[in-house]
């Protein structure tokens, strides 16, 4: 089976990680692997890697979209190199992120390939009846569609709006480190890891407020704090508004936080705070090494985030109830939060591996080009 992954340039930036993992694992079930991303971004494929790493021009308009599909399925000739004319390309593009859901599906359509779409937010979820109705009109009788969903909370809202694709669960994963991660010893500062899409600046500075207000007398003295460059250049405001709290000093921006996960790892904490429904491996790698999650409740993550078992959540984005979760987080030798490490941790290696991500779209991929399903393990 050949399989072409195509992402736009916000999940080619942050999800490196998991694509690596899908790399190994689908060439491991002799899926003939390509990927593609935007060329006005730098490739994420490594050097070393085994899979295809290929670039298609994104910008342009829709009256352009037929040209430069048909140019990246030309590269994609070349890389394959068939000496039969008569067999078909590809038999799935695998469209990853809301930027890239166009031109996969032109690619599949010059193609004459299956298509496959991951919803992974809210704000994809409403665009999911248009695009239905636009792939009808340009695949060809012979290529199918269908919806993937990297969750089973996804996948109900998906029965709730999608009309004529069928919605496949391809629940993402990760790897669980083998031991526990060491508790903090109370004189060391405690990391705070700030994950956003950068959609409210409101939200953010909430958490910032809240973050600010904690002090040795609640048990946790101030911590350190880490946000993603890529939130910033969205919002603008983050680091000004660091600075009229008063909290410049303790807020370091890095680049691509998602993209390198070995800071996100040392930390104590991980707190999303946009309560966007957005899919991220990088909470499933927080949970599989022993990283508390913390985020405002959110119906579309709810089969992974559960309050009080596998994270800390907020009913709203207020300073107050921030601060409650952060310093229940944060509280040395708080005996609920290592508990709930520990069951973020289980959750993963029980239901959600990597190995079952990787099973579960061979399952998926079968079921779009009508061959018998492989069964999850």
């Amino acid at each position: 089976m050949r399989a072409l992954i195509l992402t736009d340039a916000d999940v080619a930036a942050r999800e490196a990680s998991m694509l690596s993992r899908l790399e190994v694992g689908l060439l491991d079930q002799n899926i003939r692997v390509l990927y593609a991303e935007p060329s006005d971004d730098r490739l994420h494929v490594d050097a070393e890697s085994l899979i295809t790493g290929l670039t298609y021009t994104s910008g342009g308009s829709f009256l352009t979209r037929k040209a430069r599909a048909r140019r990246l399925v030309r590269d994609i000739d070349e890389h394959i190199g068939f000496d039969d004319p008569s067999s078909s390309r590809l038999d799935v593009v695998h469209a990853i992120g809301e930027g890239a859901w166009a031109m996969a599906l032109q690619t599949a359509a010059s193609a004459g390939s299956n298509l496959v779409v991951e919803v992974l937010s809210r704000h994809e979820l409403e665009r999911v009846r248009s695009f239905e109705s636009t792939a009808g009109r340009a695949l060809g009788d012979g290529s199918r569609f269908a919806w993937l969903a990297p969750g089973q909370a996804m996948h109900d809202a998906l029965r709730d709006r999608a009309r004529r694709a069928p919605i496949l669960l391809v629940p993402w994963g990760a790897h669980a480190s083998s031991g526990t991660k060491p508790s903090r010893p109370p004189e060391q500062l405690a990391a705070v890891a700030i994950i956003t899409a950068g959609r409210s600046s409101k939200r953010l500075e909430h958490l910032l407020d809240a973050l600010k207000s904690l002090s040795p007398a609640e048990g946790a003295a101030p911590p350190l704090i880490f946000l993603d460059e890529h939130a910033v250049s969205r919002t603008h405001t983050a680091s000004r508004y660091a600075r009229e709290i008063g909290i410049e000093d303790r807020l370091s921006i890095v680049p691509s936080l998602e993209h390198s996960r070995s800071l996100t790892a040392r930390c104590d904490l991980l707190v999303l705070p946009d309560g966007d429904g957005q899919h991220r491996s990088i909470i499933l790698d927080a949970m599989a090494g022993g990283v508390l999650v913390a985020s405002e409740s959110d119906s579309l993550l709810a089969d992974v985030l559960v309050d009080g078992s596998t994270a800390l959540l907020t009913p709203e984005a207020s300073v107050d109830a921030w601060t409650r979760v952060l310093s229940a987080a944060l509280e040395p030798g708080n005996e609920r939060a290592k508990a709930i490490r520990s069951q973020a941790r289980a959750l993963i290696k029980e239901d959600r591996s990597a190995a079952t991500h990787v099973n579960s779209l061979v399952a998926a991929y079968d079921a779009i080009c009508d061959a018998e399903p492989i069964p999850f393990s």
